[in-house]
């Protein structure tokens, strides 16, 4: 997942060309004196334009991290494991980069607990501890987080209470821990999507959007949680992690992957819109066949371990020719 710089070619378009569909069939006659309009059955080929896209993943990658807690009665021993780990995640994290800011929102509001927290922040356990257990008083969509993400990414810009926590070229990563299932439309009627979409929009683009979650298990969830439904669509949606909260989330493995989805880039907007099966993709000069196309977000997601520091990502398609 993603700081990348792209840099697209358009090469040469290939000669037109005609193609037969059909065996010709004898025109008719018009009333009057009008000629006979025979159909020849041959259609001219759509016209196809080779692209080719790059990216080079940075050495050390920038993302924004959100953190936002269900902070009702039965969250106080989950708050107290993320403060608890809250050193091991932060190691885990500087494994992949020092270019990294957070917050905890908690409030309907979405302004943050915590001010921007940086690796030179003072006090930083502290600040982090103070945040998490900064209530959500407010306390409607305390069981509505993605609301609450949404509100938060709105209020980024100038004047707003969470100005200059959103970097242009940098990744959201939003993490979501509950043991409730997502309850925005019940109270504001926005579901899981159109949350989503505000998001992304706020966040100005798709790719650089991440939505995990430490929610109970789907369908069923367990004896201390009821499934995380809304959070898990968000969470498959965007690409992210999605951890139970019926387990040990707070391993370090788990942790672990949550500063991954912070940092590593798996998916590749296309400058243009490719003919699906012509598709070729090289990951530092190694052709590789473990990506998928993702037609919503007309981009290319690497399926497995995502390219590293450094790395070269290549993109070669046709796509079909405009005027320009």
């Amino acid at each position: 997942m993603r700081i990348f710089l792209i840099l697209l070619g358009v090469l040469a378009c290939s000669d037109h060309n005609l193609n037969a569909v059909e065996k010709p069939t004898p025109g008719t006659r018009d009333t009057g004196e009008a000629p006979c309009v025979v159909d020849t059955g041959e259609r001219p080929v759509e016209e196809w334009c080779s692209v080719e896209d790059n990216w080079k993943i940075p050495e050390s990658h920038a993302t924004d991290i959100l953190f936002s807690l269900d902070s009702s009665c039965s969250m106080g021993l989950d708050i107290w494991q993320l403060y608890g780990n809250f050193d091991s995640f932060l190691n885990e994290l500087s494994n992949f980069s020092e270019n990294w800011q957070m917050m905890v929102v908690n409030k309907d509001s979405g302004c943050n607990h915590s001010g921007i927290l940086r690796p030179t922040t003072t006090n930083l356990d502290e600040k982090f501890k103070d945040a998490l257990f900064a209530l959500n008083f407010e306390n409607e969509f305390t069981e509505a987080l993605l609301t609450v993400n949404a509100n938060a990414v709105e209020k980024t810009g100038n004047g707003g209470c969470n100005q200059g926590f959103l970097r242009p070229n940098a990744m959201l990563h939003i993490i979501d821990i509950t043991d409730e299932p997502e309850q925005s439309d019940i109270i504001s009627g926005e579901t899981w999507d159109q949350l989503v979409d505000r998001i992304v929009v706020a966040k100005g683009d798709p790719v650089l959007t991440t939505i995990s979650a430490i929610a109970g298990d789907v369908p069923d969830g367990c004896d201390d949680a009821s499934a995380g439904t809304g959070y898990a669509e968000a969470v498959a949606a965007t690409n992210g992690v999605f951890l139970s909260i019926c387990q040990d989330w707070s391993s370090k493995k788990s942790l672990g992957l949550l500063a991954a989805a912070s940092i590593n880039q798996d998916t590749f907007g296309l400058s243009e819109v490719p003919v699906e099966s012509t598709i070729k993709v090289w990951i530092t000069g190694t052709q590789t066949t473990n990506w998928v196309y993702d037609s919503q977000l007309n981009a290319i997601v690497i399926q497995g371990k995502p390219p590293g520091a450094n790395d070269r990502v290549r993109v070669r398609y046709q796509t079909v020719c405009t005027d320009a």
